[in-house]
């Protein structure tokens, strides 16, 4: 499967946002899925607990931009459940005009790590996604730099083992959410992209369009110009665990 992203919008464009089915694919361990479109959602609070408690402050928006773009239909929050209480929570945005979909946040509460319902959670919305021909844009912690860089290299190989690729030589870092350096992150696909479908154009697209449209930088902005610029001119597309 190929990438498209088309050109850079610097305001907001109001996607053509999909009807979620009733049940995305059942979980073998028996978790439901949902669709939460207004912060004001009885589930909301729960996910917010999660998103607090998974991302440290450099790498989080603030919670009420997460509403207002919930609200405003700029993003899908899509949520897990057993029984009444919310397990697993990820939060997406649709570039329009493209088949890239940025997931921004993927987490699982703590008590329930480590027993492959994230694992379930993503292949499930990697299928919903699949099935508008769309793929998505993962941004994941550098594992080269502390701290917990083994805990980093397993979020990646977590992707990985679920059908990601890992475009192992882009640098990239998030805009500073905080006044503590900015994340030093890596850039996934998935599902993984055929063998030289991943241009150092399409890359820079990639990553202004992120900049301007999700996190309102300005397209002079000097840290987006600075990860333009580094760019390769090859990009290396990796499927093997780290």
């Amino acid at each position: 499967m190929g990438l498209v992203a088309n050109s850079i919008h610097c305001k907001y464009t109001l996607p053509n946002m999909p009807v979620l089915p009733l049940s995305l694919p059942e979980s073998p361990s028996g978790i439901s899925y949902s669709l939460i479109t207004n912060a004001a959602d009885p589930d909301f609070p729960a996910v917010v607990a999660i998103y607090l408690s998974s991302f440290p402050a450099n790498e989080r928006m603030p919670v009420h931009i997460m509403e207002w773009r919930v609200n405003s239909g700029l993003s899908v929050l899509l949520v897990g459940k057993r029984g009444d209480e919310v397990i697993s929570m990820c939060l997406l945005w649709y570039f329009s005009n493209s088949t890239l979909v940025q997931l921004d946040y993927f987490a699982v509460a703590e008590p329930y790590r480590n027993q492959n319902l994230g694992g379930e959670f993503f292949n499930a919305v990697c299928h919903y996604f699949a099935a508008q021909g769309k793929q998505l844009l993962i941004e994941v912690e550098n594992p080269d730099f502390e701290p917990e860089r083994d805990l980093k290299k397993r979020r990646i190989n977590f992707y990985l083992r679920h059908g990601a690729a890992l475009l192992a030589n882009v640098w990239y870092t998030l805009p500073a959410f905080t006044a503590d350096e900015p994340a030093k992150m890596r850039l996934m696909v998935a599902p993984a992209p055929e063998p030289g479908s991943v241009s150092r154009a399409l890359v820079k697209t990639l990553i202004e369009r992120t900049f301007v449209e999700i996190y309102h930088r300005k397209p002079e902005d000097t840290v987006l110009i600075d990860l333009l610029d580094r760019v390769p001119a090859e990009v290396e597309v990796r499927t093997g665990r780290l």
